[in-house]
């Protein structure tokens, strides 16, 4: 198992400043040289697994394996939120679609497109609800208006 060295350098102000490199330099290449995004994070990787392997002793493997397991996890959390944020979008487009829902429903109710979504998904939230068999200790809501 690998152990961190915390002062690789011998002087602690030295040591700082070589972690630092990594970060700089992403920020250099991201807004003076304008490299895109993820040649920079890319480039940004490989100086900082290479500053762990030289300067704190990082054994090869370890570094490699740490670099996958990260990048799968980081996949993972972008494609869930990607995943349900296009349900969600595909689930309002639909639900909107109807005429009577967007232009008698919901126009008198909401000034603006964002309170109309809101109170929809909450009409739809108070459907779901209902129709749980749970209406009988709930009072009753038309439907598409959660105030």
């Amino acid at each position: 198992m690998f152990h961190q060295i915390l002062c690789p350098t011998g002087n602690l102000a030295l040591t700082w400043f070589v972690a630092l490199v990594p970060v700089v330099m992403l920020l250099v290449l991201l807004a003076v040289f304008r490299v895109s995004a993820w040649l920079a994070t890319l480039i940004g990787w490989l100086v900082t697994f290479l500053l762990a392997v030289w300067v704190w002793k990082m054994p090869v493997g370890d570094g490699l394996r740490a670099y996958l397991y990260g990048s799968a996890t980081g996949i993972w959390a972008v494609d869930w939120i990607t995943v349900w944020g296009v349900i969600l979008f595909n689930t309002l487009v639909t639900s909107l679609a109807d005429p009577l829902t967007s232009t008698q429903v919901l126009s008198p109710l909401a000034p603006n497109e964002r309170s109309q979504t809101l109170r929809r998904i909450g009409g739809n939230a108070w459907e779901f609800w209902r129709s749980r068999n749970f209406h009988d200790a709930m009072p009753q809501s038309p439907r598409g208006c959660l105030l």
